[in-house]
This record gives structure tokens, sequence and C-alpha cells, in this order.
């Protein structure tokens, strides 16, 4: 559910310029904020992040044993609570407020199992680059589309290559929270193929 709705709390943080919200499928963004696009952005950054380290590093994920066994969603827990608090108190800062609470989240993990901590650092790196190079393309084919969609106002006004600063920090918090999602919930950890 986070990843599906983080694009759509990332688009709504940055406030639409004056010309109103981009077209959606429906008319959704216009109506309420998010739309269909928003799920399936967030579906596809979330699937991303949660096989980035493990293609990259050549992994795949295996059991610990039964010993060490344990459900925990606490971390993930965090992320919503803290996320919500953090809407409630100054809604307008949106995307900060989920780039912080997926920080503490990732945070959180890495202390808890440092067996992850690799694992959340380079999944944050790796998705952050990912992100980058799909935000450059989609620039390349749209070419005013950060210009006519973002208030950058909204934003600190860093831009890597067209690319606000903000988008790269959402990745690598997202991708360092949500990649460990599966290990850290069900008790798994990544071992090498070879």
């Amino acid at each position: 559910v986070a990843s599906s709705d983080s694009r759509s709390v990332s688009a709504k943080s940055c406030s639409f310029q004056s010309t109103g919200p981009p077209p959606s499928i429906l008319g959704l963004i216009e109506k309420f904020g998010f739309g269909i696009e928003s799920f399936l952005f967030g579906f596809l950054v979330g699937g991303i992040a949660s096989v980035v380290y493990e293609f990259f590093q050549h992994e795949k994920v295996v059991l610990l044993s039964n010993k060490e066994l344990r459900k925990h969603f606490s971390a993930y827990t965090l992320v919503v609570v803290i996320f919500l608090l953090l809407e409630f108190i100054i809604p307008e800062k949106s995307i900060y407020n989920l780039m912080f609470s997926f920080v503490l989240g990732a945070t959180y993990i890495a202390v808890v199992r440092r067996d992850l901590m690799r694992q959340v650092i380079f999944s944050g790196a790796l998705l952050s680059v990912v992100y980058f190079l799909l935000f450059l393309l989609v620039n390349a084919i749209f070419p005013n589309f950060v210009h006519s969609v973002y208030s950058l106002e909204n934003f600190l006004g860093i831009m890597v290559l067209g690319v606000p600063i903000e988008e790269i920090m959402f990745a690598f918090a997202m991708g360092a929270c949500w990649s460990t999602l599966y290990e850290f919930v069900n008790g798994y950890r990544t071992q090498s193929l070879k």
C-alpha cells in the first residue's frame, strides 16, 4: 500500500502549477490528487525496489533458521504511523514526510537486522540510479514536464540534469526501506547465487 501511494503523495506534494494537474486516465488526478497512474507507477517502482539488490548483487533470498524466524511488521507500522502523523502536522510537505518515514523505517530495519544493512544501503543507491534514469527518459520524451507540472518553489530548487533532487532522495529512501520488506517481515536474508 505504501508503495502504491508513494508516487501519488510525491505528485501531491509538488503543488501543481496554475495550469492544474496533468491529464490522467478517467480524470482522477484532477478530482482526488491521485489516479490509476499513481498506483501503476507506485507498483512499478515498488517492484523494482524489491528486487534491484538481488538482481545486481546476484543473490537470492533464503529462510533464516527456525530459531531466528519471527514475523516483523514493526518497521512498516513505524513508516505508516510516522507518515500519517507528519501529514497531519505538515500536509503540504508530503514528499518530505514520506522520505523521512522511509528513512526511519530503513534505519530501524538496519538496526534490528544488521544482516540487511548492506541491502538497505545498496538498494537505496541502486533505486536512486534506476529512478533517475527513468526520470531522464521522461524528461527526454516530455522536455517541459518538470517545469509545467511541478511548482518548484515548494522544492529545494536543486536540479540534477533537470531532475529535482527531491525525486532522487525519494527514490533512495523508498529503495532503502521497501527493498527489505519481504526479508524483514518473513525472516529471510539474501545469499549469493554462487
